[in-house]
């Protein structure tokens, strides 16, 4: 008896119906090297593993951070050059960014130093899973008073995005 090939990946062979997007992606050799070389499979199995601890760094964060901590970090960072991801410290950058914008904000010196000092602690997920989540407020431009720190909101914003973008092809 023949076996059925299926046309599924292995992602929507694990999980059901994925997402998915054709991306270019640019990583440093030293990146491509530590991984065992371009291979499709090893390149997603690399990005889905960084996926999922930026997932998990990014609750973490949900639950150490107050809806008006994320909108300080919104205000002190609007404009700051995103660092590359091969910066040893990015807490640390991002504590930097905190305090040389404190003038431009309406936030005390108090708050601006708590912040800061709560930013330099943090491990380099922890501190990209902030990263990553500015960056989805700066690009998205979601409402303010909205969750849109947490994974849920952007994953479910993603998904209707994504639903929107399927109607109007249909």
């Amino acid at each position: 008896m023949a076996k059925e090939r299926s046309n599924k990946s292995p992602a929507q062979k694990r999980w059901g119906r994925v997402i998915s997007k054709m991306v270019t992606i640019y990583p440093e050799d030293v990146s491509v090297a530590a991984l065992g070389g371009w291979s499709s499979p090893v390149m997603n199995a690399a990005i889905e593993c960084w996926s999922k601890q930026i997932q998990l760094a990014a609750q973490d964060n949900e639950r150490s951070f107050s809806q008006e901590e994320w909108l300080h970090l919104v205000t002190a960072l609007d404009g700051a050059q995103i660092p590359s991801t091969s910066h040893p410290q990015p807490g640390t950058l991002l504590a930097h960014l905190i305090r040389s914008t404190s003038m431009l904000t309406d936030y005390s010196d108090t708050e601006t130093e708590l912040l800061a000092k709560k930013c330099d602690a943090l491990d380099f997920v922890h501190a990209w899973a902030i990263l990553f989540s500015i960056m989805f407020y700066f690009n998205r431009k979601p409402p303010k008073h909205e969750p849109w720190y947490t994974v849920m909101w952007r994953t479910k914003s993603l998904m209707q995005e994504r639903a929107k973008e399927k109607e109007k092809k249909r």
